[in-house]
Protein backbone atom coordinates (compact mmCIF):
# COMPACT_ATOMS: atom_id res chain seq x y z
CA UNK A 1 0.00 0.00 0.00
CA UNK A 2 1.76 3.09 -1.31
CA UNK A 3 1.07 6.51 0.69
CA UNK A 4 -0.09 9.36 -1.31
CA UNK A 5 1.66 12.53 -0.61
CA UNK A 6 0.13 15.82 -0.74
CA UNK A 7 2.45 18.64 -2.08
CA UNK A 8 2.51 21.41 0.40
CA UNK A 9 0.75 24.29 -1.12
CA UNK A 10 0.45 27.74 -0.63
CA UNK A 11 -1.69 30.41 -2.53
CA UNK A 12 0.55 32.77 -4.32
CA UNK A 13 1.53 36.12 -2.64
CA UNK A 14 -0.36 38.88 -4.37
CA UNK A 15 0.75 42.12 -4.77
CA UNK A 16 -0.46 45.32 -3.38
CA UNK A 17 -2.44 46.34 -6.42
CA UNK A 18 -4.33 42.80 -6.63
CA UNK A 19 -4.79 43.47 -2.68
CA UNK A 20 -6.68 46.43 -3.50
CA UNK A 21 -9.22 44.62 -5.65
CA UNK A 22 -10.15 42.32 -3.36
CA UNK A 23 -10.60 44.61 -0.63
CA UNK A 24 -14.21 44.95 1.27
CA UNK A 25 -15.59 48.09 0.33
CA UNK A 26 -16.73 50.30 3.19
CA UNK A 27 -20.11 49.98 4.94
CA UNK A 28 -22.82 52.03 3.03
CA UNK A 29 -25.60 53.96 5.45
CA UNK A 30 -28.54 51.92 4.85
CA UNK A 31 -31.35 53.11 2.61
CA UNK A 32 -34.04 55.24 4.54
CA UNK A 33 -37.28 53.69 4.75
CA UNK A 34 -40.30 55.23 4.15
CA UNK A 35 -43.16 56.13 6.53
CA UNK A 36 -46.14 55.40 5.86
CA UNK A 37 -48.92 57.42 8.59
CA UNK A 38 -50.32 54.82 10.85
CA UNK A 39 -54.31 54.98 10.04
CA UNK A 40 -55.55 54.29 13.45
CA UNK A 41 -58.71 53.70 12.35
CA UNK A 42 -62.93 54.30 12.79
CA UNK A 43 -62.83 54.82 16.75
CA UNK A 44 -65.80 53.18 18.83
CA UNK A 45 -67.84 56.06 19.09
CA UNK A 46 -67.31 55.89 14.90
CA UNK A 47 -67.69 52.54 15.08
CA UNK A 48 -71.52 53.03 16.91
CA UNK A 49 -72.28 55.14 14.52
CA UNK A 50 -71.83 53.17 11.45
CA UNK A 51 -73.75 50.20 13.51
CA UNK A 52 -76.32 52.66 14.10
CA UNK A 53 -76.63 53.47 10.28
CA UNK A 54 -77.08 50.34 9.46
CA UNK A 55 -79.71 49.65 12.16
CA UNK A 56 -81.89 52.45 11.19
CA UNK A 57 -81.76 51.26 7.19
CA UNK A 58 -82.79 47.99 8.40
CA UNK A 59 -85.85 49.16 10.55
CA UNK A 60 -86.59 51.43 8.22
CA UNK A 61 -86.09 55.05 9.10
CA UNK A 62 -83.13 55.10 7.26
CA UNK A 63 -83.20 54.64 3.01
CA UNK A 64 -80.74 51.94 2.26
CA UNK A 65 -79.30 53.85 -0.53
CA UNK A 66 -77.06 56.17 1.96
CA UNK A 67 -75.28 53.29 3.06
CA UNK A 68 -73.34 53.15 -0.03
CA UNK A 69 -70.77 55.27 1.00
CA UNK A 70 -69.87 52.60 4.14
CA UNK A 71 -70.47 49.36 2.62
CA UNK A 72 -68.83 47.71 -0.41
CA UNK A 73 -71.13 46.62 -3.33
CA UNK A 74 -71.83 42.70 -2.18
CA UNK A 75 -72.68 43.64 1.03
CA UNK A 76 -74.72 47.00 0.17
CA UNK A 77 -76.94 44.60 -2.29
CA UNK A 78 -77.20 41.91 -0.01
CA UNK A 79 -78.84 44.23 2.56
CA UNK A 80 -81.58 45.54 0.51
CA UNK A 81 -82.66 42.24 0.93
CA UNK A 82 -82.18 42.19 4.86
CA UNK A 83 -83.91 45.39 5.10
CA UNK A 84 -87.00 44.26 3.69
CA UNK A 85 -86.86 41.29 6.13
CA UNK A 86 -86.41 43.17 8.99
CA UNK A 87 -87.99 46.39 8.48
CA UNK A 88 -90.91 47.51 11.32
CA UNK A 89 -88.56 45.69 14.08
CA UNK A 90 -86.72 47.56 16.32
CA UNK A 91 -83.17 47.76 16.99
CA UNK A 92 -80.71 48.77 19.34
CA UNK A 93 -77.01 48.20 20.07
CA UNK A 94 -76.27 46.46 22.65
CA UNK A 95 -72.34 45.87 22.47
CA UNK A 96 -69.73 46.51 20.71
CA UNK A 97 -66.04 44.60 20.46
CA UNK A 98 -63.53 45.86 18.00
CA UNK A 99 -60.25 44.08 16.65
CA UNK A 100 -57.68 45.18 14.19
CA UNK A 101 -56.50 42.34 12.75
CA UNK A 102 -54.37 43.76 9.63
CA UNK A 103 -53.59 46.74 8.93
CA UNK A 104 -56.12 47.62 6.84
CA UNK A 105 -58.68 45.27 8.66
CA UNK A 106 -61.09 45.82 11.69
CA UNK A 107 -63.10 43.18 12.99
CA UNK A 108 -65.81 43.79 15.39
CA UNK A 109 -68.37 41.43 17.44
CA UNK A 110 -71.55 43.12 18.33
CA UNK A 111 -74.83 42.47 20.31
CA UNK A 112 -78.10 43.58 19.01
CA UNK A 113 -81.21 44.08 21.23
CA UNK A 114 -83.89 43.22 18.75
CA UNK A 115 -86.99 43.37 21.03
CA UNK A 116 -87.87 39.86 22.66
CA UNK A 117 -84.26 38.54 21.92
CA UNK A 118 -80.76 39.39 21.54
CA UNK A 119 -79.05 39.08 18.40
CA UNK A 120 -74.93 38.99 17.53
CA UNK A 121 -73.16 40.59 14.75
CA UNK A 122 -70.01 39.67 13.05
CA UNK A 123 -68.41 42.13 10.67
CA UNK A 124 -65.70 43.26 9.16
CA UNK A 125 -64.18 46.77 7.80
CA UNK A 126 -61.47 47.04 5.09
CA UNK A 127 -59.64 50.65 4.53
CA UNK A 128 -59.76 51.08 0.37
CA UNK A 129 -60.03 54.54 -0.05
CA UNK A 130 -62.22 54.55 3.19
CA UNK A 131 -63.30 52.37 5.52
CA UNK A 132 -66.21 50.25 4.17
CA UNK A 133 -67.75 47.05 5.48
CA UNK A 134 -66.79 44.07 3.51
CA UNK A 135 -69.02 41.65 5.41
CA UNK A 136 -72.01 42.07 7.89
CA UNK A 137 -73.94 39.07 9.43
CA UNK A 138 -76.60 38.63 11.96
CA UNK A 139 -75.92 35.58 13.81
CA UNK A 140 -79.17 33.73 14.83
CA UNK A 141 -79.49 31.66 18.24
CA UNK A 142 -77.64 28.51 17.72
CA UNK A 143 -74.49 30.12 16.09
CA UNK A 144 -76.41 29.42 12.39
CA UNK A 145 -76.57 33.27 10.26
CA UNK A 146 -79.88 34.03 9.54
CA UNK A 147 -81.61 32.85 6.35
CA UNK A 148 -81.51 36.30 4.45
CA UNK A 149 -77.73 37.30 5.78
CA UNK A 150 -75.10 38.39 3.22
CA UNK A 151 -72.58 36.31 2.22
CA UNK A 152 -69.13 36.46 3.00
CA UNK A 153 -67.45 38.56 0.75
CA UNK A 154 -63.49 38.49 -0.21
CA UNK A 155 -61.09 39.97 -2.23
CA UNK A 156 -60.70 38.93 -5.34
Amino acid sequence: MRAHVLAEYEPPLLGEAEELRWRTPPPRPPAPVPLVPYDAGPSRADLTRLFGLVLEAMEGRRPVAQLSAIMSPPVYEAMFTRARVAAGRRFRLAGLHQCRVAADAIEVAATVDAGRRVVAVAARLERETTWLFTYFRFIAAGGRPEAASPVRVTAA
